[in-house]
């Protein structure tokens, strides 16, 4: 995400989680000055400082969107083939003991609202789509 707004006219990137972040990530995300917050740390936070300090600023919410789903298969020889998620794709391990249907995942995705954010949030890096 640093990569990503390096040039934007900001003066603080926040990164928001819901379930909170790992100690690497923190650590990383302090060493890159980028500003931490998880859903149990929105409620012990002084919202009227925040505000205070952010008085000629802006925020914007960022929610995940998944209208153009994919999937990266990485092969044998550790390339990658990205293929469109469509509802009649099905991923299978290569043991053949578990399988998904993308559809069925999408359809959870879009009914359980909760569910987005946790497959983004194990996504690897770069990967995001456009949120």
């Amino acid at each position: 995400m640093a990569t990503k707004h390096a040039h934007l006219p900001t003066s603080k990137l926040v990164l928001w989680s819901r379930s909170g972040f790992t100690k690497p990530a923190a650590q990383k995300a302090a060493a890159l000055k980028i500003h931490t917050v998880s859903q149990r740390d929105a409620a012990e936070t002084s919202w009227p400082n925040i505000a205070r300090q952010l008085v000629g600023g802006r925020v914007k919410y960022l929610e995940p969107s998944f209208d153009e789903a994919f999937v990266d298969v990485v092969l044998d020889d550790g390339t990658r083939r990205r293929h469109t998620a469509t509802p009649d794709l099905t991923l299978r391990e290569v043991s053949g003991l578990r399988e998904a249907n993308i559809g069925t995942v999408l359809a959870g995705i879009r009914s359980e609202a909760a569910l987005g954010p946790v497959l983004l949030d194990h996504a690897p890096e770069g990967s995001h789509t456009s949120i």
